[in-house]
């Protein structure tokens, strides 16, 4: 079987069974300046999307998703000097926190040295809450994922690509004597990454019931706009988690 063609069954079989939650891989510090600093807002958001044969069953699973006054979102989803369809976060530029709030960038901190973005200002329009009675009409075009800063887990991601660079080794080496299968090896076939999920991947890290795939138990989750990821159960423990990708 072609490795793309596994892949591909693998991620149908997993899009209707894995939950979806929020992860942040390369976090970038947000401060929403017109939030109450102890205020923590429990939002609710769905597991599965409506659009899933899953939602037949599943439709009324939530999870609990805590806001607070500082978060952690992607580094890519903010630009300096961004393109000019560029919908994600920009200086002055707003866009809506998923399942939560439009938030408009009002600062930029930077290091002094190297001139990194290292934290931005932001406030809130609280007339726009995801899905409230409230809820203003109006639309920006662009929906980040984000997590809590204080609320979310630790955890270490590893990333799997293909081990090899090329789909046949066998054709590869006889193609090219001289090559030996080391010199296939992908060097980023594993990346390890340190980021943050939030509180309900901790919370639901051995429940065999989510995400099964086919006959192995172990849970998985979808992290939105990011992949299928299962707990690695020796790695995890109180206070910090470990997931690996299972297909992106």
């Amino acid at each position: 079987v072609e490795l793309a063609m596994l892949e591909s069954a693998i991620r149908d079989e997993l899009n209707e069974a894995a939950p979806r939650v929020m992860a942040v891989f390369d976090p970038l510090k947000i401060t929403i300046t017109n939030w109450p600093e102890d205020k923590v807002e429990n939002l609710q958001a769905p597991l599965f999307p409506d659009t899933l044969e899953t939602s037949k069953t599943e439709i009324n699973r939530t999870r609990t998703i805590p806001l607070t006054r500082e978060i952690y979102i992607e580094k890519d989803d903010f630009m300096v000097d961004p393109p000019k369809k560029f919908f994600r976060l920009k200086p002055g530029g707003e866009v809506r926190l998923r399942y939560g709030y439009i938030i408009k960038c009002e600062e930029v901190i930077t290091d002094p040295e190297t001139k990194e973005v290292v934290e931005l200002k932001c406030t809130y329009d609280p007339d726009t809450k995801s899905g409230s009675a409230t809820q203003t009409q109006r639309k920006v075009k662009g929906t980040i994922h984000w997590v809590s800063k204080s609320e979310s887990l630790p955890a270490k991601l590893n990333l799997y690509e293909s081990i090899l660079k090329v789909p046949n080794a066998d054709e590869a080496l006889a193609e090219a004597p001289d090559m030996t299968l080391m010199d296939l090896i992908n060097p980023s076939s594993l990346k390890e990454m340190h980021g943050f999920v939030e509180p309900y991947v901790a919370a639901n890290a051995h429940d065999e019931s989510l995400g099964k795939l086919f006959e192995d138990s172990r849970p998985r989750f979808q992290f939105e706009r990011q992949g299928f990821f299962s707990p690695d159960m020796m790695e995890s423990g109180a206070g910090q988690a470990s997931s690996s990708s299972s297909s992106s």
